[in-house]
């Protein structure tokens, strides 16, 4: 087909969708922005999604099926929009509903689960629990409950232990999963490890300390040190993703190693969307920058935008911009996947001068204060510095010693003078 009618066709639908508002189904608009997200230029007609959102925001709640919810939420996502505060309510209430039957509040203990379980229910063992299947639709309903609703996340993990154990289960479970269902299985491991812990060490915090437990954990301590140093040292790309204070009841090393493997073997299929989501989560699930880095970057350069596109005006001053202006102006799936790489940068501990030069521009953006101390946070534990980029080094002091930073900065005090320091010019008082 013409590219210029599609785009003329997509332009017409955005534009009816805009006028139709009030007249919209919740149903209808929902399959409206799967298909503006499928075909992808859903950001580019931001009047028209704003609009349908508001469709959803007025007049959704309880009108759509949890698995249509989940469908709608991973289509945004994919799209990098799923986070705007416009819709950002809608699904934390919505998403609750997906979650399995037994674990929703006013569902007695013992009904059945078979609405959850999908076909197989009907060949489990007679007084077993039926299992959700170990597909790419799971896995989507668990990164939008971990990353959108407010379940909690005693509920979270006990989702994640189901899929968890059918994927140990089943050889071929990883195998059969699609790109989009592995990217959304690895983010949900690097979610479900920081839940886990985060919780133990509220635990270990609220504990009291004993002679007897302070020399007990320095020895698991020593041994916590050696061994993954070892396993690392001998290539292992993905030992010791978690540590031994992790529990083992909640994540498997076996299921997270399987697939980091399997996402390293798809890395040259993978698009921009996936192989920043890739990136970011196989850092945080610990693998080494030479098995996990090294084979996501030449995919990471050739596929992901990580320069800022040309339409997106520098800032003239640090305060000329409120934060809303900015965040209207950068709202874009390129910023959001440079950010994602950025952090995968300072995850891994990589100074890669190639990638970091082409984020760095978007420091010079009109990004609101949250988002550019992020990034430069990032960049700059991957090497950006005055030495290796004094233009982007000047901006980001003039940006820190500006008064709209230091308003939003208030209660970082810490963060903003790491940045001060990090970006300071050689000689200079600290």
């Amino acid at each position: 087909q013409d590219p210029y009618e599609v785009e003329k066709t997509w332009s017409a639908i955005a534009f009816q969708a805009q006028g139709l508002e009030e007249e919209l189904s919740p149903s209808d608009a929902a399959e409206i922005l799967r298909a503006f997200s499928l075909a992808g230029v859903l950001g580019k007609y931001e009047a028209a999604r704003w609009s349908l959102l508001s469709v959803l925001q007025k007049r959704g709640r309880g009108q759509l099926k949890a698995r249509k919810v989940v469908d709608l939420w991973a289509a945004l996502d994919r799209a990098d929009v799923a986070d705007e505060a416009s819709v950002e309510g809608f699904f934390k209430d919505e998403l609750l509903r997906a979650l399995p039957r037994r674990l929703q509040d006013g569902v007695e203990e013992g009904e059945a689960d078979d609405a959850d379980a999908g076909p197989e229910a009907a060949e489990h063992e007679p007084g077993t629990r039926p299992g959700p299947k170990n597909t790419s639709r799971n896995w989507r309903r668990l990164i939008a409950l971990l990353e959108a609703s407010e379940c909690s996340n005693e509920q979270c993990l006990e989702v994640w232990r189901d899929m968890e154990a059918t994927a140990l289960s089943d050889d071929a479970g990883v195998k059969s999963l699609s790109t989009n269902g592995m990217v959304f299985a690895l983010r949900s491991a690097a979610l479900i490890r920081e839940v886990v812990e985060t919780s133990e060490g509220a635990s270990t915090a609220s504990g009291g300390s004993s002679s007897s437990s302070t020399s007990s954990s320095n020895n698991s301590s020593k041994s916590t040190e050696t061994e993954p140093d070892e396993a690392r040292a001998a290539g292992d790309p993905t030992s010791a993703p978690f540590s031994s204070t992790t529990s083992s009841s909640a994540l498997a090393e076996a299921f997270v190693e399987r697939l980091l493997q399997r996402t390293f073997a798809q890395a040259r299929w993978l698009d921009g969307w996936s192989a920043s989501h890739a990136a970011l989560a196989s850092a945080k699930l610990g693998a080494s920058p030479r098995k996990g880095y090294d084979v996501l970057r030449p995919t990471i350069l050739q596929r992901c935008s990580l320069a800022p596109p040309e339409s997106v005006a520098p800032a003239k001053t640090p305060s000329r911009r409120s934060a809303t202006d900015a965040e209207s102006q950068t709202s874009s799936p390129a910023l959001r996947q440079a950010e994602r790489v950025a952090a995968a940068l300072a995850a891994y501990g990589v100074h890669d001068a190639e990638v970091r030069d082409r984020i760095a521009p978007w420091l010079l953006k009109p990004l609101s204060s949250d988002r550019f101390a992020s990034l430069a946070r990032d960049l700059a534990a991957a090497g950006l510095s005055d030495s290796t980029s004094p233009r982007i080094a000047r901006h980001v002091r003039a940006r820190l010693r500006s008064s709209d930073f230091r308003l939003a900065a208030r209660g970082s005090e810490e963060l903003l003078l790491s940045l001060t320091r990090s970006y300071a010019r050689p000689g200079d008082d600290e």
